[in-house]
């Protein structure tokens, strides 16, 4: 069986790529400017459940603009790369700072966006895609007017698809844990400073990265309870309806000091076909 792969749509300058490093550690080229991504980008994203992290694969496609299943921009590469997915992000920019296109402007309603990237799938292949339709993932909810544009949305669609993020909280977050400013537990809005833990090896805050903090927690994390990107990712997969599976080495013991960590298989799959995620999972945790 093949491993299973979440998608990431959406218009130019949405923020997939963004959101794709941050779930990932992926390091996909990021840049305010349309059609940053040829390419699709592959990362290994962590479905987070507990103290488990479960990994998943998670692609970031080209954007995909009005008129793609007609052939506009990269419509046609966009939507071919769709058949490799088990399951659909959408990513919607909701500060409304880039238009349609991925060009940058102000006051932009971003309902729009989710009208007319349904209706260009729908268009390019109903049958094929359409089961697989996404949640919708409402970044960068922390800029100015997200807040207008997230109940109009909300009012629309209803709350059960939508799962609010901000995806460059989550890279930043997760920057400075691996420099040692903070201790940050992802999927909570847990974040620790030398201050608080006084005989850690934490390093001081300067102003500058102590103001940035406070304003993620502010805007972000005491709002929402999390950055959201790992509820993005446990609603795709929700979707998808998979199993989660224990590999061990013994029946008898049921035990497996190696592979800690558990993968995701869909009903009915067999043992011979699950070996393959459990290679992966050694290779992604460097296990021999």
């Amino acid at each position: 069986m093949k491993d299973v792969v979440i998608a990431c749509v959406g218009k130019p300058s949405a923020g997939k790529s963004s959101f794709l490093n941050s779930v990932t550690d992926a390091t996909a080229k990021v840049g305010n400017y349309p059609f940053t991504t040829i390419r699709p980008n592959y990362g290994i994203g962590k479905c987070v459940n507990g103290k488990r992290f479960v990994p998943i694969q998670i692609m970031d496609v080209a954007g995909l603009v009005p008129g793609a299943s007609e052939g506009q921009g990269l419509g046609n590469q966009f939507l071919d790369d769709l058949r490799h997915a088990n399951a659909l992000i959408h990513v919607v920019d909701v500060s409304g700072t880039t238009d349609a296109s991925g060009k940058e402007t102000i006051g932009y309603d971003p309902i729009g966006d989710i009208e007319w990237l349904r209706s260009e799938i729908h268009s390019w292949i109903f049958g094929n895609i359409f089961k697989k339709w996404p949640q919708i993932a409402l970044n960068k909810v922390d800029l100015p007017d997200s807040d207008k544009n997230i109940s109009k949305i909300m009012r629309k669609y209803g709350q059960s698809k939508v799962v609010l993020s901000s995806a460059l909280a989550e890279s930043f977050l997760k920057k400075m844990h691996k420099q040692k400013f903070i201790r940050y537990e992802e999927g909570t809005d847990i974040v620790e400073t030398l201050e608080d833990l006084p005989d850690s090896d934490l390093k001081p805050l300067d102003e500058k990265i102590k103001s940035r903090i406070e304003k993620v927690q502010d805007l972000v994390l005491y709002r929402y309870g999390s950055t959201g990107v790992q509820d993005v990712v446990l609603k795709a997969v929700e979707v998808l309806g998979l199993v989660p599976t224990y590999p061990v080495k013994s029946l008898t013991t049921f035990g497996n000091a190696k592979v800690s960590s558990r993968i995701v298989c869909s009903f009915g799959q067999e043992p011979p076909s699950v070996s393959l995620p459990i290679l992966s999972i050694q290779r992604l945790l460097n296990i021999t």
